[in-house]
């Protein structure tokens, strides 16, 4: 029998993409990052234990959620209501509590898109990331044939990226051998998650490698051109503004609708980035 922890943390769960717990754990790079085994996992969704307060913390990470925003907020409220039992819960914890579940209504559209995204999830591992950032030819070769659905040569690559073709042909075969890319028995490369939305892992698991990825990232935006750019100033409640984030991660998933994997006329690779910066306590 679940408790109101554990049924909570199977629909967040679900809600994230990760259609089932063995998904969810090994996506997430399994014991070495969890900090548990897939058993102990297991029993967690099952309602039989209750994750300590640090391995509870990386779960959050590891299910996509943004600190302090509602959906973060009503998991820590559910882990709170079970260590402590909803009557306990009610009586001394919630008067401490200064937690804004509230989330500005979204549009049916909106939902809808969102459930449409969840289906078409692809979860890089810790392990793939680390051959992604391993350098930049890594990451640019998987940034192109990624948004493609066609096979591609070696020499083609190297073409577009401008690099030298046994350059280009190791990279790709790196990220064949993390299986990013399937190498044909012609010798070319296809990315069989060309598409779907591809997610990274959570950043606190190696943040020097995040780091890295940044680096080749700012590098490709730098080379580009900017198209279009909207900056606002606000004065805001932290805790409240927390939920806004959740809405601006939406927006820029609604982006994938208009993803495609087939070269037309005016198709290009685009960047589409969402910031938002503390200047000062005011």
């Amino acid at each position: 029998m679940g408790t109101i922890f554990s049924e909570a943390l199977m629909q967040v769960r679900r809600n994230s993409g990760f259609r089932t717990a063995y998904k969810f754990y090994h996506g997430n790079g399994g014991e070495t990052a969890l900090g548990m085994t897939y058993r102990q996992y297991l029993l967690i969704e099952q309602g039989k234990t209750l994750p300590p307060f640090p391995r509870f913390r990386v779960l959050l990470h590891a299910l996509r959620l943004i600190p302090n925003a509602a959906p973060a907020n009503e998991l820590i409220i559910s882990w709170l209501k079970t260590m402590a039992g909803p009557p306990a819960f009610a009586e001394i914890l919630a008067p401490l509590l200064y937690l804004k579940n509230s989330v500005p209504a979204r549009s049916p559209l909106e939902d809808a898109v969102g459930r449409s995204l969840t289906e078409k999830r692809s979860f890089i591992t810790p392990k793939q990331l680390e051959v992604i950032a391993g350098n930049n030819n890594n990451y640019l070769c998987y940034l192109l044939i990624s948004k493609d659905s066609a096979t591609w040569p070696a020499a083609e690559i190297a073409a577009r990226l401008g690099i030298e073709e046994n350059a280009a042909e190791k990279a790709l075969n790196a990220l064949a051998a993390a299986k990013l890319l399937r190498r044909t028995a012609a010798g070319k490369y296809k990315c069989p998650t060309a598409a779907m939305m591809q997610h990274m892992p959570q950043s606190n698991i190696n943040p020097e490698l995040f780091e890295k990825l940044r680096e080749y990232q700012d590098k490709a935006i730098n080379s580009g051109k900017r198209l279009f750019s909207l900056r606002g100033f606000i004065r805001a409640d932290a805790v409240d503004f927390y939920n806004y984030f959740d809405l601006m991660r939406m927006s820029l998933s609604n982006a994938e609708a208009y993803n495609i994997t087939e070269k037309t006329k005016k198709s290009a690779v685009f960047c589409v980035e969402g910031k938002v910066t503390k200047l000062m306590d005011f």
